[in-house]
């Protein structure tokens, strides 16, 4: 996915009129991605059978974006948007488990990496709720994040650490495969990109909770999955969020 490099622009959802949203309809599953040479919802809705979802796309490129998609139990509150970031909320007010998740994705130019960690700050001072931000941040935290290629100039990690102490949120660590993104060139570079994050109130929150890397398929990314609980489904299975 190619990304302009411009200067985020975040917008409220509650401005956008009924021709700019999207809703898609019988919503099965939830998740975060980078659509890839996507026709819009109508490829969303025949693929996932979806009932809520946002797409939030690259206009002035023909392809590449990011699409969020909730079940249709799940009482859900979208914040903001950008091509950079999808912010928003789980439950109401009162609600026990009223809590915040921003979909992340990170600036891919280096000089520009900057600006991630701008939107990452700011979006830190919006809410004071539990808080779990996930995504491809286009940045490891430690050189062990990464093998083969050039090292990772130390100051470019430690920009990252920084921006994740500023915002109080700590990894959540994953399981399986130590890398989530493969480069496709001779002599391939495995690094780990994408990876979700947190503050102790969402830890608080869901104790239990834990990041799984997936199997990978046609993207050059692994998919990666976030339980919230123990809860088990019928076939046995932990319940993901």
């Amino acid at each position: 996915m190619t990304v302009p490099q411009e200067q985020v622009e975040r917008r409220s959802l509650s401005t956008l009129s009924s021709a700019e949203s999207h809703d898609c309809f019988e919503l099965e599953l939830s998740g975060a991605w980078e659509p890839q040479g996507s026709s819009g919802t109508t490829t969303v809705d025949r693929r996932t059978r979806t009932h809520g979802c946002l797409l939030e796309r690259n206009k002035v490129q023909s392809s590449g974006g990011l699409c969020l998609l909730w079940k249709s139990e799940c009482q859900v509150a979208i914040r903001s948007a950008s091509l950079h970031h999808v912010d928003g909320e789980v439950g109401g007010i009162g609600d026990p488990a009223h809590w915040r998740f921003t979909g992340f994705y990170g600036y891919p130019s280096t000089a520009d990496r900057y600006k991630s960690w701008q939107l990452l700050r700011g979006l830190a001072t919006e809410s004071t709720l539990p808080w779990i931000c996930f995504g491809d941040f286009n940045e490891i935290l430690h050189s062990n994040e990464k093998e083969g290629g050039a090292p990772r100039p130390i100051r470019q990690m430690l920009a990252f650490c920084q921006a994740i102490s500023d915002c109080a949120l700590e990894d959540l660590g994953f399981e399986g495969a130590e890398f989530t993104w493969y480069s496709a060139r001779v002599g391939g570079i495995k690094e780990r990109l994408d990876r979700a994050l947190a503050n102790l109130m969402w830890q608080g929150l869901f104790p239990a909770s834990r990041v799984v890397h997936l199997e990978p398929s046609r993207s050059d990314h692994l998919p990666i999955l976030i339980y919230l609980n123990q809860h088990k489904n019928k076939d046995g299975a932990p319940s993901p969020w």
